[in-house]
């Protein structure tokens, strides 16, 4: 269980501890789509520390006013590339950015313990959104640190999901597209594009002989839909990997016997949102 619904209280948690640990920084300093600004903001709060979260001015109103709550201090930016230079350029506190603190990483690939531990087995393919790369990268590190200490024999093929409009990975491995014919306006959380871990995501990617689907809007809401009915409470940019999911068996690529499509992030931040897209 994620306490505020999404993967990146993994890696908050850890960070946020460390800063607490070390005791010089009474501010941190995030950028975020929002999933990782309220992580920040909620273990923050916990640590009697002070969180300034800069996102994007289109955030859904359910994340803002969850970062709201947790006291953070938060900034509207513009952009989510916008959001991600004003944080870096801000100097009155501690940037914990997850789009380059290795932290984030340390803390989140512990999802591969739990992985294997409930599938007592190691995937043959596992399905992860992408934009600044924490959980691709945390699964490529936790999965090789355990066949390095000989606990299992292989690695899963990594299938990175990008929304459309908003991928980093197009020109640089094999790409798909589902139904992308436009920039996605509902896939909030992975709309990033500047990544400077761009060069690990690739080698982790092509390296565990994976690839990468791109997914537009009309896909996202029928594996949104799919999801819900369900009773697996996604959010939109969660969904794009059960999207890609469904259009890789569809086309009859080979994805091997045990899968594993990571729900990313909670739909309840989206109550009215996700009201209105299933219901039509």
């Amino acid at each position: 269980m994620n306490p505020t619904g999404s993967f990146k209280d993994r890696g908050a948690a850890l960070t946020i501890s460390w800063v607490k640990n070390i005791g010089r920084f009474k501010t941190v300093i995030e950028d975020s789509s929002g999933n990782a600004g309220i992580a920040v903001s909620a273990y923050s709060a916990s640590a009697g520390l002070k969180a300034r979260i800069y996102v994007p001015s289109t955030i859904p109103e359910g994340k803002y006013l969850m970062l709201r709550a947790f006291g953070a201090e938060v900034i509207k930016a513009g952009t989510r590339n916008d959001a991600h230079r004003k944080a870096t350029s801000y100097s009155e506190g501690l940037y914990v950015g997850h789009v380059i603190n290795p932290l984030f990483i340390e803390g989140m690939k512990d999802i591969v313990l739990e992985i294997v531990k409930d599938l007592k087995n190691v995937p043959d393919t596992i399905l992860a959104p992408v934009a600044s790369g924490t959980l691709i990268l945390a699964l490529w590190k936790g999965f090789n640190e355990l066949r390095e200490l000989g606990l299992i024999d292989k690695i899963p093929r990594l299938i990175s999901v990008q929304a459309c409009g908003y991928s980093t990975l197009k020109d640089v491995v094999k790409t798909y597209y589902v139904e992308c014919d436009r920039p996605s306006e509902l896939a909030d959380a992975l709309r990033l594009t500047i990544v400077p871990r761009i060069n690990q995501i690739v080698n982790a990617v092509k390296g565990s002989n994976g690839f990468n689907i791109v997914v537009g809007d009309e896909a996202l809401v029928k594996a949104l839909k799919e999801l819900w009915a369900r009773g697996i409470t996604a959010e939109p940019s969660s969904a794009a990997t059960y999207a890609a999911y469904r259009y890789a068996v569809k086309e009859g690529i080979d994805l091997g016997s045990l899968v594993v499509a990571i729900i990313t992030g909670s739909g309840l931040k989206y109550v009215k949102d996700i009201g209105r897209l299933i219901a039509t």
